[in-house]
Order: C-alpha cells, then structure tokens, then sequence
C-alpha cells in the first residue's frame, strides 16, 4: 500500500511544485496516487527545487496562491528545504 499524507483533495486546488521531478512523480504516494485518481495530472507540476534555484521559474506568482510542496525524505530536510525555498521568493 502507498503511504501519502495528504488528502487527494487537499492538492486538488493548489499549484504543485516538488524537490525532484525524478525522484518524487510516480515515486511518491503523495503524488502517484492523486495522479492514478485524476486529481491533477504530472504536467501541471509547475517547478522542481532546481528549477526554482535556477530562477527558471518565479515561484508563487500572486500573493494569495496556495501551494503544495512535495519533498522526498525525512523531516529537517523538508523544513530546511521549505525554508530555503520561503526566502528566495521574498528576495
């Protein structure tokens, strides 16, 4: 059984963006089953980490946008990741 720990429906409204495109679509149950279900498709994943450090992509566009950040591994990479992410798009 996949182990996710998000709701289909929680992800269903948001913009996606995740740590690798390798390692996180059709890897991960958090995506791959949303995915499987027709909750979104793998296209509209917006922006891996790289991309975002590489400014290949803006990030969060409108203030009041919600998104969904899937990364692969244990928690204090998630956080420092999150983090890192949170100040290059202030800056």
């Amino acid at each position: 059984m996949e182990m996710k720990e998000t709701d289909d429906s929680a992800i269903g409204y948001r913009q996606i963006f995740i740590d690798s495109r390798e390692t996180a679509i059709g890897q991960i149950g958090a995506l791959k089953i949303p995915i499987s279900n027709g909750t979104f498709l793998k296209e509209e994943v917006l922006s891996d980490h790289y991309q975002l450090n590489k400014g290949k992509h803006p990030g969060r566009i409108r203030h009041n946008d919600i998104r969904y950040l899937k990364i692969v591994g244990v928690g204090h990479l998630d956080l420092m990741t999150a983090r890192y992410i949170d100040q290059r798009c202030q800056s």
